[in-house]
């Protein structure tokens, strides 16, 4: 039996996977952005911190990100020290992922990047992009699987009947100052 994941990824050096778990709601809002804005390109993420030491489970894990369009994506992945021959499979995929449902990430910590195609996503990009401020979803009771967007879709109508907005009078006004 293995220990939980929060554990053992900071213990086997792999760490990546439950990173991209809990940040892949900004992770496919900075590719979205990116290639709305700029074209295709890749998400740069640098993690800091000890993660030899991190405690997953109580501990704020700060990271930076940026997009790096097509243009410099051959110059920035040179500068994080990638051998030419990975350099060129790596520049074909800029060229040819579905920015639609893909996402292509270097994420690195100390200096050490690692490359990380992120195909077929059960949240695509457009949708991190568009629901990024909605982080929970309404998934019935008792609980069963549906669609992220329609739990979305379903999570603000059921805080209105919980809320008791919906017995409210035709042409009340309301004031949502939203949850942050």
């Amino acid at each position: 039996m293995r220990p939980p994941t929060d554990l053992w990824q900071s213990c086997s050096g792999h760490w990546q996977p439950l990173f991209i778990r809990e940040h892949l709601l900004p992770l496919g809002h900075a590719a979205w952005a990116g290639y709305t804005t700029h074209g295709r390109g890749l998400v740069a993420c640098e993690v800091r911190g000890n993660l030899a030491t991190l405690d997953w489970r109580r501990e704020v894990v700060r990271y930076s990100l940026q997009f790096v369009p097509l243009v410099g994506a051959a110059a920035y992945l040179r500068c994080q020290g990638l051998p030419g021959d990975r350099l060129e499979h790596l520049m074909a995929a800029v060229q040819t992922y579905s920015p639609d449902c893909d996402l292509l990430l270097v994420i690195s910590s100390g200096g050490h990047p690692e490359v990380n195609w992120l195909q077929n996503m059960a949240i695509a990009p457009p949708d991190c992009h568009r629901g990024g401020h909605i982080h929970l979803g309404y998934y019935g009771a008792p609980p069963r699987r549906k669609d992220f967007l329609q739990a979305k879709h379903d999570f603000v109508h059921e805080m209105v009947r919980w809320g008791g907005l919906d017995r409210l009078s035709p042409g009340t006004t309301v004031l949502d100052v939203g949850c942050g």
